[in-house]
């Protein structure tokens, strides 16, 4: 995995928990 990729699956996963708080926190807490 190079550079690039592993920033892009970081910013993913931030922007995933950040759309899980939004939704109230069930989404990302069930998982």
């Amino acid at each position: 995995m190079d550079r690039a990729e592993m920033s892009g699956s970081f910013l993913f996963t931030i922007i995933k928990r950040n759309y899980a708080y939004s939704t109230g926190g069930d989404l990302y807490a069930s998982k």
